[in-house]
């Protein structure tokens, strides 16, 4: 029986130096004996001074097996996985199925590898919950990590979360965000306009590009070009009750974008007003359009009551809103225009009533510009101030051409900002030249005063006094918004 053991042990000692003997051919530092550690990995084996273990014992590096194969910290077969479990603590995963251990998943019901919390956080699995564990901001959905838990967004964590736009505004719970900021739809915004490219614009009118942030030196194309907001406006000195004038007249663009954001309903936008609106006299509401019909015909060459000159094409007229060719030729006599929406778009508004205009105007937050108010922004004898005008001044005299093709004379109406070196002394373009502006100043008959502007043709800078019917448009006269 004593020679028996022996036979045994000395087996036994054989089989250790074999594993030696490989241990010792390895290359992997891995499977360097110096990574070992001097205790048991498993009961009885495992370490440097214990046998291998076999498969699915616990292990740290390959040599504390027989297989030389640890694999998530359970000894496998050699070149395999760990076929040997009987509970989740087996395993370096903490995931044990049919008896063998499973690598790590986001879906696994269990927190294992780098995750935070159960299934979420870390590098491989998804942001996690409010209330989840967490390291860092990039484990959170909210991509708030406070005290180790993830927080709920905050209109105040200065953090873009939840259903925010931008950062702390926009979507149903933050407040509604600046001009500049990113936005989805209208409601994300202060001025209730998110333009072409989802950011919040100045205005509701200016959230088009063409004829929305088209105004300024240069033409639209020109690298050079100097563009900006065309409902960019500045504040009235010494106004009361804090003013802002418009730096442009109003652009045929913004006039679509008012009627086309109400479906033409124009009508019902102005009698939801009530009684007691300073700025719109319920008496006016009758004039207004109720449909896209309707406004093509307040807007096209004859109007409603035939009250317009200049604003029919066929006959070298000029009319800068845009109709496409079917609803233009549909007016008696009429022709298609013949430069496109985009260019047309861009330019000044001129052939629209007071009541269109002063309608758009209260839409945008304001109200047709004044008289006094206008007056009060020239540099002298003219907007600029005492020298003569000269071609670089105005848009006067025929002298502005944009299509150079001049296929009618619309092509002498210019896009407001144009002319830089005419801008009166505290910033404002078209003061003179371009086109009239229709006023909220009224003569004691009802009719609307009209700008000293002069205009592209040969109404001289400075004009005398003008007033005309509410109703009346012409191809000379356009308008311009005050803000409150």
């Amino acid at each position: 029986m004593r020679s028996l053991l022996a036979g045994y042990g000395g087996l036994a000692l054989i089989a250790a130096a074999a594993v030696g003997s490989v241990a010792g051919c390895s290359t992997d530092p891995t499977n360097d004996a110096d990574a070992q550690g001097e205790e048991e990995t498993d009961t009885g084996c495992g370490g440097k001074n214990a046998p291998p273990c076999p498969d699915s014992k616990l292990c740290k590096v390959d040599l504390d097996c027989l297989s030389q194969n640890c694999a998530s910290g359970i000894c496998a077969p050699a070149g395999g996985a760990p076929t040997g479990c009987s509970r989740a603590d087996d395993c370096e995963s903490k995931v044990c199925v049919d008896g063998a251990c499973k690598a790590a998943t986001p879906d696994d019901g269990v927190k294992n590898g780098d995750e935070t919390d159960v299934d979420c956080g870390g590098s491989k699995a998804p942001k996690c919950a409010d209330g989840k564990g967490c390291v860092g901001a990039d484990d959170c959905e909210s991509k708030v990590c406070a005290s180790g838990s993830c927080a709920a967004p905050s209109p105040t964590d200065k953090v873009q979360n939840g259903d925010e736009t931008d950062v702390d505004c926009g979507g149903s719970k933050a407040p509604k965000c600046a001009d500049g900021k990113a936005c989805l739809d209208h409601g994300d915004c202060a001025s209730d306009g998110c333009d072409y490219e989802k950011r919040c614009a100045l205005a509701r009118t200016c959230t088009p590009h063409f004829g929305g942030d088209t105004c300024g030196p240069g033409e639209v194309g020109d690298v050079n070009a100097q563009h900006e907001s065309c409902c960019t406006s500045i504040p009235l000195t010494n106004a009361p009750d804090s003013k802002k004038l418009d730096k442009y007249s109003i652009t045929s663009g913004r006039m679509r974008a008012f009627v086309e954001r109400l479906d033409g309903n124009v009508r019902g936008f102005v009698a939801g007003l009530g009684a007691n609106n300073a700025d719109w006299d319920q008496a006016w509401t009758a004039n207004m359009p109720s449909n896209m019909n309707e406004v093509h015909t307040d807007l096209g060459p004859y109007g409603v009551d035939g009250q317009r000159q200049g604003c029919w094409l066929n006959g070298q007229g000029a009319r800068t809103y845009w109709l496409p060719d079917a609803v233009n030729t549909s007016f008696n006599n009429e022709i298609a225009q013949k430069y496109d929406k985009d260019v047309l778009d861009t330019k000044a508004l001129q052939c629209a009533t007071f009541f269109m205009m002063q309608a758009m105007c209260i839409w945008d937050g304001g109200r047709l510009a004044t008289i006094g108010e206008l007056d009060a922004q020239w540099g002298g004898t003219h907007p600029w101030g005492a020298a003569a005008w000269t071609a670089d001044r105005a848009v006067h005299q025929f002298t502005y051409g944009f299509p150079e093709n001049r296929l009618d004379n619309t092509a002498y109406i210019a896009a407001p900002g144009r002319k830089p070196a005419g801008n009166g002394p505290n910033g404002h373009a078209d003061l003179g030249g371009l086109v009239f502006n229709i006023t909220s100043t009224f003569q004691p008959n009802g009719n609307a005063r009209w700008s000293r502007n002069g205009s592209w043709e040969n109404h001289r800078i400075p004009y005398g006094e003008t007033s005309s019917a509410k109703s009346r448009a012409y191809w000379a006269a356009g308008g311009r918004c005050t803000r409150y």
